[in-house]
């Protein structure tokens, strides 16, 4: 089986806790299914991206540009 990726979609001002939950939640899945998960983070840029709280998370390129832009 391969691994499915779970992408975040984040961008400048996010609520830390909006990408925390879902990461803390496929991570746990991920220690009761090994491999079943692959969780990233995205942007519509990638880089370094500053929650409202100031803390950063590193996000690499949404595969599809169409998508991150409309959101």
């Amino acid at each position: 089986m391969s691994a499915r990726i779970i992408a975040l979609l984040i961008f400048e001002d996010f609520q830390i806790l909006d990408a925390a939950g879902p990461i803390a939640a496929f991570e746990i899945a991920a220690r009761i299914v090994p491999g079943a998960y692959a969780i990233r983070t995205i942007a519509v840029a990638p880089g370094v991206v500053r929650s409202s709280s100031g803390v950063a998370i590193a996000a690499g390129a949404s595969p599809r540009r169409d998508v991150a832009t409309r959101c």
